[in-house]
């Protein structure tokens, strides 16, 4: 029997240490979702809607709360950001739109709050 507890008490340690030991397979950083205000005093044309700096920094709140608001379209949600004129702003690539004019999609687009 004493010649196997140097094995037991090795493979209990190893046991023991590989529950402590994570290894994430995916390590791949995930796309952060921002929130973008659309003024609604400005036209809301689809030329509007492309220009990046006609846009403010939100937050989810606005968002949400966009939805069932009195005006028709206000916040957008973007995967990625731009520098324009050293200010950040949403990075509309490929921005298509719906019949309202108002952003549905495009390269970085994830989602649009509207009235219901």
């Amino acid at each position: 029997m004493k010649k196997y507890l140097l094995g037991l008490t090795a493979l209990a340690l190893a046991v023991g240490f590989s529950s402590f030991t994570y290894i994430k397979a995916n390590a791949t950083k995930q796309p952060t979702t921002t929130y973008w205000l659309y003024p609604t005093v400005d036209p809301q044309t689809q030329a509007g809607y492309a220009t990046e700096t006609n846009y403010s920094a939100s937050t989810l709140a606005a968002f949400n709360a966009c939805n069932g608001g009195t005006v028709t379209e206000c916040v957008i949600a973007v995967n990625a950001t731009t520098v324009v004129g050293g200010v950040t702003v949403p990075n509309l690539a490929g921005l298509t739109f719906d019949s309202n004019n108002f952003p549905n999609g495009g390269t970085h687009f994830v989602a649009n709050a509207t009235k219901r």
